[in-house]
């Protein structure tokens, strides 16, 4: 290699780095979910798009085979907010992880937008993609939400739930906005969700976190506030017919332990399981043993909010000690 090529790899290697230095300051936010969404393709996932009627044009990540699951993010983020546990899920599943409607790469672009959109874009596309498949839906936050109004609109189309910090059931913290207007409010929703490192959040983050909440997804779906009522599961858990299983942060503010302990109690459901901590996987019975439909709690105790922190090798460790209880459980 002569002297004057090596001068121009390396400046071109230094001009693509200050080019993403200077897209991360002005568009943190943006430039992680950019980055995100690179790890999914090199990870050996595709993107692909499915036309729907509910939603228009949807974005969904492929790749892989075996049994079908399906990762759905929550509200304002997008598809790579999974990428640090595509690889490790990859060589067991057919993987199918969408950008919920309004969401990424996927319609409606523009307007406000509604659970309702979601829940009937995500039917759409999932009919698409698994056939006459049932699949495992594994949602975070709103991914939650969704994945349960699929089971209990499509329940031969639902094999089991996992729930990560999120549900259908309504929230405690009326104190958080996740449209913050300053930088006050900002730093307030990003502890919550992040517990006491966002303390050292910088400002030109939090900056985004505002901009993305008022114009982002987080915002469109605020303008359908209203519209809500009708697709919060209070009183109706019972009528899911799908296994499920809760997987949680202990250091959640935004739907803390408390909020997991609700779908035990509205939902009657026993469920025994194991108890995750920072230091790796530590099992023994919560609350008893499991249910008849096998519901497990899973505390994750290190775990924050997938969006802002990815859910890591906990996660698949423990879907992977969820599967061995339920196979153990058939045995006969």
């Amino acid at each position: 290699m002569t002297d004057e090529l090596s001068v121009f790899i390396g400046a071109l290697v230094a001009a693509c780095l200050m080019a993403i230095g200077v897209a991360f300051w002005r568009r943190p936010l943006a430039t992680l979910g950019w980055l995100s969404r690179r790890a999914l393709r090199r990870a050996g996932l595709r993107q692909q798009f499915v036309e729907t009627r509910a939603a228009g044009r949807q974005s969904v990540w492929v790749g892989g085979t075996g049994p079908l699951l399906v990762l759905m993010h929550g509200a304002g983020d997008q598809a790579g907010t999974w990428a640090r546990i595509i690889p490790d899920l990859l060589p067991h599943h057919r993987l199918a992880v969408p950008d919920l409607p309004g969401h990424g790469d996927s319609e409606p672009a523009g307007g406000p937008l509604s659970v309702g959109t979601i829940r009937d874009g995500v039917v759409e596309m999932l009919a698409d993609i698994a056939g006459d498949e049932p699949a495992v839906l594994v949602g975070n936050s709103l991914g939650a939400w969704v994945a349960m109004l699929l089971a209990l609109r499509q329940p031969a189309a639902v094999r089991r739930l996992v729930l990560v910090n999120g549900g259908a059931l309504k929230g405690e913290r009326t104190d958080i906005t996740f449209t913050p207007a300053t930088r006050q409010q900002a730093r307030a929703t990003v502890e919550a969700l992040m517990g006491a490192s966002a303390s050292r959040t910088p400002g030109f983050i939090l900056d985004d976190v505002i901009r993305v909440g008022r114009f982002g997804p987080l915002g469109r779906l605020s303008q359908t506030a209203g519209e809500m009522e009708p697709f919060v599961l209070e009183g109706r858990l019972h009528e899911i017919q799908a296994p499920v299983d809760l997987l949680w942060g202990e250091d959640d503010r935004v739907f803390p332990i408390a909020y997991a302990d609700a779908f035990a109690v509205v939902a009657a459901l026993e469920h025994g399981g194991v108890v995750l901590t920072g230091e790796g996987l530590q099992r023994r019975a919560v609350h008893g043993s499991a249910g008849p439909r096998g519901q497990h709690l899973l505390l994750l105790r290190e775990q924050r909010r997938p969006g802002l922190q990815s859910p890591g090798r906990q996660v698949v460790q423990a879907l992977g000690v969820v599967g061995a209880d339920h196979q153990r459980s058939a045995a006969p």
